[in-house]
């Protein structure tokens, strides 16, 4: 059953409820499938993977933490080539959703909840494909995904493709300032709780991409009725200050993906999370306690 909800407001109590003591974490370096990945791991309960977008490193969670650790034990780290991981070696193929598994078996996740936000959401929809026996459930929040035949965006599409062509003809800082410039980032970058957020870790990322060949294994392009196939329950977490583009993506998870529900998020673009973390940590806490609640 498919269903769609609307956000505005939150009971005091709901939100209460979304506080929480923080239980020591750790922190360190994985050393799997030929690279370096930092890691963090915090608090206790069923098990919680938080993956983050393109230009972003795990410090993008950093205002759900303490409100996930008091129920989850959740795993937030940063991907090959961001943050504090090593960059890719050119010329190796590599796979962030094996580098995802070999965590997972490091850190002895044997089912976990999945949230990944877009670009992250990508590695969520070949992860799930791949090993849907290790999926509790599904988190969504502007999750990214090829779909054949699927809608496109001339302005992203130039976005994109005048940041990678900038990085590659002027250098790193020149396609940085381009991407930023992306009509996706221009809520929160209007937003004073999430500006500086968002530009601090975009002006962190290395750029490595926009200057060289990723050798990553490439990400599944699906078609729409494949989605079918995702049993575990899902949320969806759209901005509704997001280009059409993103509506559209998220309309066609929805009504394919077969247990599913749609959640909007007034006055908030890409950055979601970060522009109004307190809805969003409540939205996402409500949708893990039900679905806990049912098994």
């Amino acid at each position: 059953m498919h269903h769609v909800r609307v956000l505005i407001f939150f009971p005091m109590a709901l939100f209460l409820a979304c506080q929480g003591n923080a239980p020591a974490s750790r922190t360190g370096f994985a050393d799997v499938n030929g690279t370096r990945l930092y890691y963090e791991v915090s608090g206790q309960g069923e098990p919680l993977v938080l993956i983050h977008g393109f230009s972003f490193d795990s410090s993008c969670w950093d205002d759900q933490m303490e409100a996930l650790i008091s129920r989850f034990e959740v795993l937030r780290y940063d991907l090959r080539g961001f943050g504090k991981s090593a960059l890719p070696e050119p010329g190796i193929p590599y796979s962030h959703t094996d580098d995802l598994v070999a965590l997972l078996d490091l850190f002895q996740m044997e089912k976990i909840h999945l949230l990944g936000h877009s670009y992250g959401g990508r590695l969520v929809f070949d992860f799930v494909m791949d090993h849907p026996d290790r999926v509790l459930s599904l988190l969504l929040p502007e999750a990214a995904i090829s779909i054949r035949g699927g809608p496109e965006s001339v302005e992203l599409e130039a976005w994109i493709g005048n940041t990678w062509g900038t990085g590659a003809e002027e250098g790193v800082e020149a396609a940085r300032t381009v991407w930023l410039k992306g009509s996706p980032f221009a809520p929160a970058l209007r937003n004073p709780k999430s500006a500086a957020k968002v530009k601090q870790m975009v002006e962190r990322y290395s750029g490595w991409h926009w200057e060289n060949r990723d050798p990553a294994v490439s990400f599944v392009s699906y078609a729409p009725e494949q989605l079918r196939a995702i049993k575990a329950p899902s949320l969806i977490i759209l901005g509704l200050l997001n280009p059409p583009y993103y509506h559209e993506i998220a309309s066609i998870q929805h009504e394919h993906i077969p247990n599913s529900t749609l959640v909007t998020m007034k006055g908030v673009g890409h950055a979601l999370n970060i522009e109004a973390p307190d809805e969003f940590n409540c939205i996402v806490i409500e949708f893990l306690e039900t679905v806990t609640s049912r098994r």
